[in-house]
């Protein structure tokens, strides 16, 4: 019988999201024991590089000057990765041209359709540190855009404290799933009854102690449908055609947390933390997953008792 081997996690020792969003906690013990290959795959990869884009934007940088830059945005996620010990995978510099124009594309769109909203609001900051105790626990991440919308421009309220994240992947979330996010439950507690690194250069943090509006920016459907599209909406079928932009609301996802569910979110949490202080790591198994996971070659299977050459 195996024995379950407890994550020491000291008090002063941060968790971050990407422990408590992972789907296969397998992983994230492997991970901690650093036993995955320092390998960023393309999907990680791209993420990394829209963000650092969509960074130099919202400080003020042009879509035009961004796509012209865009190899030496690609070159400064390349160091990045390098000071954290990992390199791209061979499909990333491979694809290297189709990443920088997709990247290029989605900045454009952003442009014209996201920042004029942005752009009337307060600009808080981007990769803004913040940071969450509960109980004996930190708690710490990044946050990708925050923002004060003093005149009600994204329609959530004047002064809203608005915390979006901004996200490349295909599948579209739904409310079910953005209301048990707990990357999304760390970033709002964080404003409530956390503190986030509002100015970096003073080492200012604050406790805003408010009720942010939580955003997943879904980044694909920035790019206008590929074909004639109908759309259900308030009541009506909506035709779009072929080249139509996506409506607004199929970019910006919000996430309504309740304030009095706040004692619920935290006990998420800490049940997800009380797991792995427990020692309880089961895998996921996934039919696509298991076959790219950076951690394959260190966890054990039911065909073989040779680790490292878990590669079939």
């Amino acid at each position: 019988m195996r024995h379950r081997v407890p994550l020491t996690l000291a008090p002063q020792n941060d968790i971050h999201t990407s422990d408590l969003t992972d789907s296969c906690m397998q992983r994230v013990l492997l991970r901690h024991e650093h036993k995955s290959e320092p390998v960023a795959p393309k999907a990680l990869f791209r993420g990394l590089l829209v963000g650092k884009a969509l960074e130099f934007l919202h400080k003020g940088a042009s879509p035009d000057a961004l796509r012209r830059g865009m190899p030496k945005v690609f070159k400064r996620v390349m160091d990045e990765l390098n000071t954290e010990g990992r390199e791209p995978s061979e499909s990333v510099l491979k694809n290297r041209d189709e990443l920088n124009k997709q990247v290029s594309d989605a900045v454009q769109h952003y442009d014209e359709q996201l920042m004029p909203l942005f752009r009337r609001c307060e600009l808080i900051g981007t990769e803004v540190a913040c940071r969450l105790k509960i109980g004996e626990t930190n708690y710490a991440s990044h946050l990708d855009l925050v923002l004060r919308d003093h005149d009600n421009v994204l329609g959530y309220g004047a002064g809203r404290l608005i915390i979006a994240d901004w996200k490349f992947r295909q599948d579209v979330p739904t409310k079910a799933y953005l209301a048990r996010n707990m990357q999304f439950c760390v970033y709002w507690l964080a404003a409530l009854q956390g503190s986030l690194l509002a100015y970096p250069e003073l080492d200012g943090w604050v406790d805003y102690a408010e009720d942010a509006q939580m955003l997943w920016v879904h980044l694909p459907n920035l790019f206008p449908y590929k074909r004639k599209t109908t759309k259900h909406i308030n009541g009506e079928n909506v035709v779009f055609p072929k080249g139509s932009p996506r409506p607004v609301n199929t970019v910006l996802h919000k996430v309504n947390f309740r304030v009095d569910c706040a004692d619920q979110v935290r006990g998420d949490l800490e049940d997800r933390v009380s797991t792995m202080r427990a020692g309880f790591f089961p895998k996921s198994p996934d039919p696509v997953g298991c076959a790219i996971c950076d951690v394959r070659d260190f966890c054990t299977r039911g065909d073989t008792t040779e680790l490292l050459e878990n590669t079939q």
